[in-house]
Formats: structure tokens, C-alpha cells, sequence
């Protein structure tokens, strides 16, 4: 892989309306006007259908580096159908976005210009409403998104790393074309052509300011098991995620997955349909810093291992788990698991929900961790309440239960305690496999048959072990 800049997120525009990922969206015009006439810039748009899912976006690791940018801002809609009350969910936006510290400037597009106002002003504080425009004319709307059209001294000083991704120099996605708008169509057909057909809106990007996107995130499996089940309105579907540093994989991460799978669909109330499973290791950054130079196994190596460990388990776990390579190649480097989770809620649903209507209602993401985990990190607890998120605990052999009992009753975490497994289960963990390879003591001799062939051959070479 090697990091090129693209123009694609210079220049922002987060945008919020329901009708957004509608064929028939009026607005559709506009937004491709202003990507087809700004082609110096390369103004991105960040589409958004609820102001939820905007605030979202602007509270992850990604919108927090837009913030109070002259190269960032905000369109919203003032009436949405799809949130309560209907009639001024803009201005419920903008105050959230101004409470947050995003004093960037909003435009409210709206039908009803006088009206717009009105509610505005009786809603924000005086210091909320500064550097918020409302119109109702075509040629402000697009003025605006266009960023006056040509760019100022001070907000061509604001480009930064946000503009850098990680892409493959045989990738599909960076075209010389001066119109990077365009490219972005091509990629997105090609990406999802097979799977969304002709249901889906190709002039929305899903790339830039995303971590997992349709390049490192695949979804086949997902829609394959969607359909083949007969799952598009059912009310209660699910995808499980793992992060960690995989360094290098063993049997019990992906018996996590499976237990937690067979949990969520047949003893939790009301039962979970588990779509699918992503295994997402962590970035380069931390394993380094953590292991060093002897221990670390570099991210394209650990995702190479894994892959290969799914399809050493064979259909049971191949069938439905992929890895999701979207964190360890993140160009700004580690995030944790929050974060990581929140950004692939938002990444599956604006595809699957949103944009291919292929699910009539949103997916939950459920964190996937150890009991040894949890009881270091209190987090899973908080991101156990966020909208569509879960976090389900694995039992482990050795550690204590007492935080986790608690915490079912006050969090919502799930527990899968194993209790019938218990006698069969062994502790095993990357540690003890690394410290097979790299010293040959007797009590490492047991580890043997928790260790993948390919893992086997890669571990051998690397610390020159027979």
C-alpha cells in the first residue's frame, strides 16, 4: 500500500436531509453541480439522513478533525419525516453542532425561507445562530457548497491530513482525472454494481472520512446471508465485530465469534440474527509500540493470517466472517475500539439502510471482547447504550466475574458465561504462541494444536523455528 493525497476531502460539506439517498432527491442537482463546476477544489459531500447519524459522524475521531475548518461545512433541511418533532429538526441540529464546538458555517435550504427563520430564531441564542445562512434560492444553495467557488488564502492554509487515505497503487479509486467526483462513481459501481443493482445512488461517495468503506469492509457475505434467510425487514439483525491485535491469531478469537453467535440466536430474548462477523486487527501503531521489533507482526501480515485462519476453520465460520482491514490501514493511525465500532455502525447502515435499501431497519454492530477485556476497559459499558450498538462478553478462563455480573443489570452488556463449556475449555492466547516460536520451553509444548497451519509457516519463518 502507499499513501497518495486525494482532493476528495479538501473541501467538506456534511449534509442532512432525509430524502438524501432518494433516486428522486430534488437536491441531487445541486450537489452534483457544485462537484462538476468546483473541479479545483474537489468539494466531498458527507451525506447524512438523520441528525443523529450527522452527529455521529461529527463526534468520531473524523469529524473531530473538521472542526471550526474554513474547509468544512453544513447543509441541513429544516423539516425531516423521519424524526420527531418533524418541523424544525434543523434547528435541533444546529444547536447540537454548536454545543458540540462546531462554530463552521450552515446553510438551512428549506422551502420556506421566512418560516426557517422563525423557528431559528426563537430556538438558538443569539451566539448560535452566528454564521448560519438560510435561503430558499438554488443559486445561494449552490454558491455555498462551492465555497464561493474559488478558495481563500486562509482556507487553502487549512488543508490537512484528513485528505490522506491509504489506497493500493493498483486500486481502481485514484484515476488521472481531474474530476476526482467522478472517479468516485466509477469506484462506487464498481464496488457495489453486483450487489446493489440498480437501487443504488452512485453520486454519493462512502470513502473519504470514513475508516471502513466497500475497499477494506466487505459486505457480500452479509447480503448473501440476508437474502438466502430472508432477513430484509426483520427488526432484529445484527453484525458481531473483534478488534485486537491478532499477533498472530488463534483458535479461541474466532470461538468467541461463534459462541457469541450462537448466544445472540438461541438464548438471548428476543433472539438476534447474526449476518455476520468481522475480525478488524488493530493498528500498526500500538502493536509496535506494544510488542517491539522481535514480537511484531506487521498489519498486512496479521489480516493475511487471519483470513487464512477463517478458511482453516472451514463453512461454519468462513460462511459468515471476514476481516475488516479498514482500522489497521487508517492513516492517522490507532483508534480505539469505540470509535472503531461506532464507525462501522455508521459505514453498514448508511450502505445497507440508507443508500441499497436492502434492510428496512438499522443493523446493530455488537462488540465482540474477552472477559479479560471488559474487566480492563469500563468503556464497553457506555457503548453498550449507543444507538444500534451492543457489546456481548465472552467468558474467559481465570478471570474474575464480579464487574461483569454487575454491569448486566445496569448497562445492557451481554454476557455469555459458557457455563456448560467450562470444563472444556482451555486458556490460550498470541502470547504463549509467540513465546513457542521464540524459545523451545517445556511448557509451551501443549500449544501446538491451537496453532493455524499458515500461521505455523509464517511464525517458523519469521523466528527461524522448524
Amino acid at each position: 500500500m502507499r499513501q497518495i493525497e486525494l482532493g476528495l476531502s479538501k473541501w467538506s460539506i456534511l449534509w442532512v436531509d432525509d430524502r438524501i439517498y432518494n433516486e428522486k432527491w430534488e437536491n441531487k442537482e445541486h450537489m452534483e453541480h457544485a462537484s462538476a463546476k468546483a473541479l479545483n477544489m474537489n468539494v466531498h459531500f458527507i451525506p447524512k439522513s438523520t441528525t443523529e447519524n450527522a452527529l455521529s459522524f461529527l463526534r468520531s475521531p473524523f469529524g473531530q478533525r473538521l472542526k471550526n475548518k474554513d474547509t468544512f461545512r453544513i447543509v441541513t433541511d429544516m423539516n425531516r419525516e423521519n424524526e420527531y418533532p418533524v418541523y424544525n429538526a434543523g434547528a435541533r441540529l444546529i444547536k447540537a453542532v454548536r454545543k458540540m464546538g462546531f462554530n463552521n458555517e450552515c446553510m438551512v435550504f428549506t422551502s420556506d425561507e421566512k418560516k426557517a427563520k422563525q423557528i431559528l430564531e426563537s430556538e438558538l441564542r443569539l451566539e448560535e445562530q452566528r454564521f448560519v445562512t438560510v435561503s430558499d434560492k438554488t443559486g445561494k444553495l449552490r454558491n455555498f457548497v462551492n465555497f464561493g467557488e474559488m478558495p481563500t488564502s486562509k482556507q487553502q492554509s487549512n488543508f490537512d491530513t484528513s485528505s490522506k487515505l491509504y489506497i493500493s497503487s493498483k486500486s481502481n479509486y485514484y484515476k488521472n482525472d481531474t474530476n476526482s467526483y467522478k472517479s468516485t462513481i466509477t469506484t462506487v459501481e464498481e464496488e457495489y454494481g453486483a450487489i446493489g443493482g440498480d437501487n443504488f445512488n452512485t453520486y454519493i461517495d462512502m470513502n473519504s472520512h470514513m475508516m471502513h468503506n466497500p475497499r477494506n469492509t466487505d459486505i457480500t457475505k452479509l447480503v448473501r446471508n440476508c437474502n438466502k434467510r430472508n432477513l430484509a425487514n426483520d427488526r432484529h439483525n445484527c453484525v458481531l465485530l473483534t478488534t485486537g491485535s491478532f499477533n498472530p491469531i488463534h483458535p479461541l478469537h474466532l470461538q468467541n465469534l461463534l459462541n457469541a453467535k450462537k448466544f445472540l440466536e438461541c438464548e438471548h430474548q428476543p433472539p438476534w440474527n447474526v449476518l455476520a462477523g468481522y475480525i478488524s486487527p488493530t493498528h500498526d501503531s500500538y502493536v509496535h509500540g506494544k510488542l517491539g521489533d522481535s514480537a511484531w507482526i506487521p498489519a498486512r501480515d496479521r489480516c493475511q493470517l487471519c483470513d487464512g485462519a477463517i478458511e482453516e476453520q472451514g463453512s461454519d465460520v468462513s460462511s459468515w466472517v471476514s476481516v475488516s482491514r479498514g482500522e489497521s490501514e487508517w492513516s492517522d493511525g490507532f483508534v480505539d475500539f469505540g470509535p472503531v465500532t461506532e464507525n462501522l455502525r455508521d459505514f453498514l447502515n448508511d450502505a445497507l439502510v440508507d443508500q441499497q435499501k436492502i434492510l428496512r431497519y438499522p443493523l446493530c454492530v455488537v462488540y465482540i471482547c474477552g472477559l479479560d477485556h471488559f474487566n480492563k476497559c469500563s468503556y464497553a459499558e457506555r457503548m453498550a447504550k449507543q444507538d444500534n450498538m451492543s457489546c456481548a462478553i465472552v467468558y474467559r478462563v481465570g478471570c474474575d466475574e464480579q464487574q461483569i455480573s454487575r454491569s448486566v443489570k445496569k448497562s445492557g452488556c451481554i454476557y455469555i458465561p459458557l457455563v456448560k463449556e467450562r470444563n472444556k475449555l482451555t486458556d490460550v492466547s498470541s502470547t504463549l504462541i509467540r513465546q513457542y516460536f521464540q524459545k523451545s520451553a517445556s511448557n509451551t509444548s501443549n500449544i501446538e494444536r491451537f496453532i493455524y497451519p499458515n500461521v505455523r509457516r509464517y511464525m517458523s519463518k519469521k523466528y527461524g523455528k522448524k
